[in-house]
């Protein structure tokens, strides 16, 4: 190259650099949004909106440190642990008095770290098929009613205004192979009450995906979800900062939550390499979705993330004597 090449290319790089600081400056004045509002119960006579991540814009992003274990929060009374093992299949299913959910699901033919058995759900993220208002907090205070002659767990939870709320799992039948990972999941609210209740949605959680191996790249883990037949996806580096390679200007810090409102979604679901979990609507039910990550193993002093979400539903209203059901299937295997 001639002298007038090489110094058209050195204003290139310093006009790059340039450009990167007068970026980073700006972006680091302006003020990070805040996150979403959250209620449980709404009062009666105000018009039901959607679930607390519905927001105008598609996406939300809340600005804070790195997420660390999640510990399984839940709203409401506290309830001494109970759990139920039940067998189906090639999978062994751990459900959870308080929460309502499947804790975790051990799949004895396929193994993992050790040679032991893969285990989703695991390290303690929301059981699968939990549902609350607060992305991260599951609603507690379910009895747990286990009838393993029927393959199937139901829950039930009274709230203090008298609505009812009752999760009916099923799990797959011996005899059905196509369908040997799959859980039938009904959801029932129902108002014994004199008068109209009211709820601004609840989220429906798909539990977590961590890493089959310690070596895995970050990128295997991924929250996944669809809508009018598009997928779309993040993985656990959605959440970390952004810096400027080389110069090190940091363009943004670390991210709690992913939050995105959009009707119609019809699948929320958690992966890690090939091993998944879905939660599928048949009716499209879903309004909106989110997703955390949270801390797992740590190799080499290294912080080694897994990634949990849920899908969101719109809000409702139940006059005296009414009920509503929702119906969901939850996939959770190869």
């Amino acid at each position: 190259m001639d002298w007038k090449t090489w110094v058209a290319v050195g204003l290139s790089i310093v006009g790059l650099f340039l450009w990167q600081f007068f970026y980073a400056q700006q972006l680091a004045q302006q003020p990070p949004p805040a996150p979403p509002a959250v209620t449980e119960n709404a009062t009666v006579g105000e018009p039901a909106t959607a679930p607390a991540l519905a927001a105008p814009s598609p996406a939300t992003e809340t600005v804070a440190p790195p997420a660390t274990s999640p510990s399984t929060e839940t709203a409401g009374p506290v309830m001494a642990p109970r759990t139920e093992s039940l067998r189906s299949g090639k999978s062994e299913y751990l459900f959870n008095n308080d929460t309502g959910g499947i804790e975790q699901v051990n799949l004895l033919v396929h193994l993992g770290e050790n040679q032991d058995a893969v285990a989703l759900n695991r390290d303690r993220t929301m059981p699968i098929g939990a549902i609350g208002s607060e992305p991260g907090i599951a609603l507690g205070g379910f009895e747990m009613k286990a009838d393993p002659a029927k393959s199937r767990v139901i829950f039930t939870k009274t709230e203090s205004d008298g609505l009812v709320i009752r999760k009916i799992f099923t799990l797959p039948s011996d005899d059905d192979p196509a369908r040997e990972y799959q859980v039938g999941l009904r959801i029932e609210f129902e108002n014994p009450t004199g008068g109209e209740l009211q709820r601004l949605g609840y989220f429906v959680s798909a539990g977590g995906a961590a890493p089959i191996h310690v070596t895995d790249m970050p990128l295997y883990r991924r929250f996944d979800w669809g809508r009018e037949g598009k997928m779309q996806s993040i993985d656990v580096n959605w959440f970390s900062p952004s810096q400027v390679p080389l110069l090190g200007f940091q363009l943004r810090g670390a991210r709690e939550i992913f939050a995105e409102a959009r009707d119609s979604i019809s699948w929320a679901a958690v992966a890690s390499q090939y091993i998944c979990t879905i939660l599928t609507s048949p009716d499209n039910a879903g309004a909106s979705v989110w997703a955390k990550r949270f801390d797992t193993k740590k190799q080499n002093n290294t912080p080694v993330y897994g990634i949990q979400g849920a899908m969101g539903l719109p809000g409702f209203r139940l006059a005296a004597g009414e009920n509503k059901a929702l119906t969901f299937d939850i996939y959770a295997g190869p």
